[in-house]
């Protein structure tokens, strides 16, 4: 027999089916049963054969165990009039018991009522209860193509946290969906600190679900450390079946290192020359990326930002001018910003000197988003003949095939990146090539002839061509830079290198800069005696016959 309280509530056990016709009134105001559940359940209640109006039903979740209904304890209720029936569908977790209360609607109500019960199990596609927090989070581990799952939250059971991985950036998509009651909320979090609590600015995403609806979080996510997924409850009460769909499309980045977050980690591009484009990633767990570049030249630059598929996404350049590694107040020179599915653009001038740092970051907490960074040195390339005059001049090419003559006095002749002619005429000129091969002439005068490229040797250096060299007055000043092969120290009296009669006896010698009488042409020899391929590079041939150098016609320069 129904009691009326919950500590005497008449106990049907674990529901599968129930019926039973009985009375409320003036002398048994409120009957109560009690029933258990084994697992997640659609549940039915139906009121009927009310004889007197109203007769109200009620279902009860004793959250605390403490035999009282307290706020926020009633689920679901109804009534039902004389001759009419009241119906409760929902579905339940398996946690704790719940109680079902049949009671007057008002003073003087005397009616039978049938109060039918029935539970039909709804079990999760997933064996173990997803847990609600992060340390107790269903372990999803890396996620791959599309998986489902079917689970409920409710009272006994607020909310289920999912965890997942990824090996590289990618494009995820969240769907929620068979949603039985409103509303059910989703949300992706990032554990940046993981200290295992969700706190300030750790939710990148959220969405909710109403019954019968769906709703979708698309979003790119990066490779580093572990997220969750929630889903909970929208507001007390709501007990609801859902099921949550998620799928990982891989997006991976166009260079293989992961642009740094620091200048002195900053991806180096080298010389920037003609276009290039980097397809990459910013968002809470790669914030920032750095590019470095260097010009050879005055040179006109363009920077596209595109791609965006999260607003926004800023990028800006700078010049670390006391080249400390550190961006400090005045060394952004230029910026912009990119939305989703718009561009940002910057154009500027900018001199040779020293090194310049793109940075591409999140416009502000929770913005993760690929991009396209495209950089460009738009500087013509056409052939430039620049001629000096009687002082000492100073003479820069740019990235064609120039002619540079300096004339009288004592001058400074730069080539460039094209395959260039240099003439210093009279006085003590100083030629460097650049990069390509080039043809120098130092005239009359002591001469040095300079040979550095952007950092370590590669054979972008060119093979160039000195027409006549002045073995008792000219110099060939390397760079300890670029040939960081030699042994000699700056400073220091050139020793490392040696004469052969033949080009096939370079790769056996032990020095690192040999000259072959027998071609004029002088050898970066990397590995010194080790033989094999790869390793020794042509860099200058001697235009005058039977010259023969020592080391004393060479200088080491940082």
């Amino acid at each position: 027999m129904p009691g009326s309280t919950l500590g005497t509530a008449q106990n049907i056990g674990v529901l599968t089916s129930f019926n039973y016709n009985d009375a409320v009134g003036n002398t048994n105001p409120v009957d109560y049963y009690k029933f258990s559940l084994t697992g997640t359940n659609n549940i039915n209640l139906l009121l009927s054969g009310v004889t007197q109006s109203y007769v109200d039903a009620a279902i009860y979740y004793d959250s605390n165990n403490d035999g009282l209904i307290e706020s926020g304890e009633q689920l679901y209720s109804t009534y039902a009039s004389n001759g009419g029936n009241a119906q409760i569908t929902a579905t339940l977790g398996a946690s704790g018991n719940y109680y079902v209360g049949i009671s007057q609607d008002s003073q003087n109500v005397n009616s039978n009522y049938s109060l039918q019960l029935s539970a039909i199990s709804a079990p999760p596609s997933i064996a173990s209860n997803p847990g609600n927090t992060l340390s107790t989070a269903y372990n999803i581990g890396t996620l791959t193509g599309t998986q489902t799952f079917k689970e409920f939250v409710g009272n006994v059971d607020s909310v289920d946290y999912y965890k997942f991985s990824l090996t590289s950036t990618s494009n995820i998509s969240l769907l929620l969906s068979g949603v039985t009651q409103s509303y059910v909320d989703a949300a992706i979090y990032y554990d940046s600190n993981n200290d295992g609590l969700i706190e300030s600015g750790e939710q990148l995403y959220s969405t909710y679900a109403s019954n019968g609806g769906n709703a979708q979080i698309t979003a790119t996510l990066g490779a580093s450390g572990n997220y969750y997924v929630g889903i909970s409850q929208d507001s007390q009460n709501v007990n609801s079946n859902y099921s949550l769909q998620l799928s990982a499309i891989s997006a991976p980045p166009s260079i293989a290192s992961n642009p740094g977050n620091t200048l002195s980690t900053a991806y180096n591009i080298g010389t920037l020359t003609g276009t290039q484009t980097f397809k990459e990633f910013v968002g809470n767990v790669d914030s920032v990326d750095y590019y470095k570049f260097s010009l050879t030249s005055t040179s006109n630059i363009s920077l596209l930002l595109s791609g965006v598929t999260q607003s926004y996404v800023d990028a800006a350049i700078y010049y670390d001018s006391n080249n400390d590694g550190l961006i400090e107040s005045g060394e952004k020179l230029y910026s912009t910003y990119a939305s989703n599915g718009g561009n940002g653009q910057i154009s500027a001038t900018l001199g040779a000197s020293g090194n310049y740092y793109v940075g591409i970051s999140q416009d502000s907490q929770n913005v993760n988003s690929n991009y396209s960074l495209q950089l460009a040195n738009t500087t013509s390339t056409s052939n430039q003949r620049l001629t000096g005059n009687a002082l000492n001049n100073t003479l820069i090419g740019g990235d064609g095939n120039d002619q540079l003559q300096g004339l009288a006095g004592n001058d400074t002749l730069q080539g460039g990146n094209g395959n260039d002619i240099l003439t210093g005429g009279s006085g003590d000129d100083l030629l460097w090539g650049g990069l390509g091969d080039d043809i120098l002439t130092g005239g009359a005068g002591k001469d040095k002839y300079l040979f550095q490229g952007n950092g370590a040797f590669s054979t972008s250096l060119g093979v160039d061509y000195i027409t006549e060299f002045e073995g008792g007055q000219d110099q060939i000043m390397l760079s300890k830079a670029t040939f960081n092969a030699v042994t000699n120290t700056v400073g220091q009296a050139f020793t490392n290198f040696a004469v052969v009669t033949g080009d096939e006896l370079v790769n056996a010698s032990n020095a690192r800069i040999v000259f072959s009488q027998g071609s004029g042409s002088l050898f970066y020899n990397q590995d010194g005696n080790v033989l094999g391929t790869g390793t020794v590079f042509e860099f200058a041939r001697l235009g005058n016959p039977d010259i023969t150098l020592s080391s004393s016609n060479f200088s080491l320069i940082a």
